[in-house]
């Protein structure tokens, strides 16, 4: 009896002590993939919603992947004389992609519904956007000198919606979360406007009093209930520069933590995206990873322990395992979080 009783002592410690190197010796990473696609900037890239479809621009090309991005092939795009600004894929069939002609300086449309095989330049006038968003295969909103438009047929005609009136603010950005919440924001000015009814009406968020001086970008999060109307933005300001999160339909906005690094409250962000209570952030070539939402940060270094020397320019999260993200030195990185 003594003799099985110290047997299990002597057992319970071993496995403790393994317990305890396995903590100490874990040290949390993201593997990273490098896809070379072009020798140019890449500039966006987005999945749809099952994850298997996605789509990656520069500013002159179109790559697109059918197995979670396995394999990608370049896209056949034949007008060669714009430069594509912004991707918007609206499920395995339907892609929208703006784009300016430099050559007769108008900004254009594309729409494709068979999943890139063919393209065709939608109308929008003489009009100058600086921001485009497509929500359905159908339903678009463009902003342009200072007003939001909307489009119900797929980006041939197009109608004010019910923005306030001669403001005289350009709109840097227009996101929506699903067919009737949006957000319209101009990172300038710092004025942020939302929607619950597909544009028919907007009102300002008065109170978004600056956790920074000026947002520059804002996504939503993805897969999450309507009871969590969960966002993020980037910002950029004299004493912030980082990232920020709203659970509140962006009323109010609480700084995101990095608990690794603590005498830097805010790193610098370029890029973030979020899925369901996960996300990815990259920014001064460092990757990070949130699993609480955006609340708290934590570096993540690359299977090797290093850092990445690209710079970054978008960021998608695919699920809650895997990101993409696109940089200015033309390669597609895709990242796997892992404890490994």
């Amino acid at each position: 009896m003594k003799k099985t009783a110290l047997f299990l002592l002597l057992l319970s410690l071993a496995v403790m002590v393994q317990s305890c190197k396995k903590k100490t010796y874990v040290v949390p990473t993201l593997e990273v993939f490098r896809i070379h696609l072009h020798t140019a900037p890449l500039i966006d890239v987005e999945f749809d919603k099952k994850g298997k479809n996605g789509y990656v621009i520069s500013e002159t090309g179109i790559w697109k992947t059918i197995d979670t991005g396995k394999a990608w092939r370049r896209v056949n795009f034949l007008d060669t004389n714009t430069v594509l600004l912004k991707l918007c894929v609206i499920d395995s069939q339907w892609i929208y992609v703006t784009a300016k002609n430099y050559v007769y300086n108008k900004y254009l449309t594309y729409r494709s519904p068979d999943a890139g095989m063919s393209f065709l330049q939608m109308n929008t006038g003489s009009k100058e956007f600086h921001a485009t968003e497509f929500i359905t295969s159908s339903t678009g909103f463009m902003e342009s000198t200072g007003q939001v438009y909307i489009t119900v047929d797929g980006g041939m005609n197009w109608s004010l919606t019910g923005f306030p009136s001669a403001l005289g603010t350009k709109m840097d950005l227009i996101e929506f979360r699903d067919d009737s919440y949006g957000i319209a924001m101009s990172f300038s000015n710092n004025r942020t406007f939302v929607t619950q009814n597909s544009g028919v009406t907007w009102h300002e968020k008065t109170n978004l009093a600056a956790p920074a001086s000026a947002f520059r970008n804002i996504k939503f999060s993805k897969e999450v209930s309507l009871m969590d109307m969960r966002t993020i933005g980037l910002a950029t300001g004299a004493s912030d520069n980082g990232w920020f999160w709203s659970s509140d339909t962006a009323h109010t906005w609480n700084g995101g933590k990095n608990i690794a690094i603590p005498d830097e409250k805010h790193p610098k962000m370029e890029v973030a995206d979020l899925y369901k209570g996960s996300g990815y952030g990259a920014g001064d070539h460092t990757l990070y990873y949130t699993s609480d939402n955006g609340i708290n940060w934590q570096p993540r270094y690359d299977q090797n322990g290093e850092s990445l020397p690209e710079t970054f320019t978008e960021i998608f999260a695919v699920n809650s395992k895997l990101a993409f993200a696109t940089t200015k030195e033309g390669t597609l990185i895709q990242i796997t979080f892992g404890n490994k």
